[in-house]
């Protein structure tokens, strides 16, 4: 988990995986609400944003999420490291900020192909 400034998509994509994780089951809003208790709101929103991002993205264990990527360009410019995952979530991460969505979004693929359908239509 980051702890970057936070814009004001980022606080509205991390609100959304909250509400959408406190909605899933009532074990898992529990989860979060200690999460919340113990360690803060944004603590608890990555962690559902984490959640929701392993499940869409079909992230092995040691694959990294959009918002782990620190350096985008660097990573992006060291190539392919086959297994690891850091290239693919660089290269989504890149996706998610050139169309304005934060790389907290709970259904990456989802919210891609909606950005990127409104901005070919238009």
């Amino acid at each position: 988990m980051t702890e970057t400034k936070l814009t004001a998509v980022d606080t509205e994509a991390l609100t959304r995986s909250f509400e959408l994780g406190c909605r899933e089951s009532r074990a898992y809003r529990e989860h979060l609400e200690h999460i919340e208790k113990q360690s803060g709101w944004r603590f608890a929103a990555e962690s559902a944003s984490y959640h929701f991002q392993i499940r869409t993205l079909k992230l092995r264990p040691w694959q990294p999420p959009p918002p782990w990527v620190r350096d985008i360009e660097g990573t992006l410019e060291a190539g392919d490291d086959e297994i690891g995952g850091w290239y693919q979530a660089a290269q989504l991460a890149q996706r998610l900020r050139e169309n304005g969505l934060s790389l907290f979004e709970p259904d990456p693929p989802t919210a891609l192909a909606i950005a990127e359908g409104k901005r070919n239509v238009a």
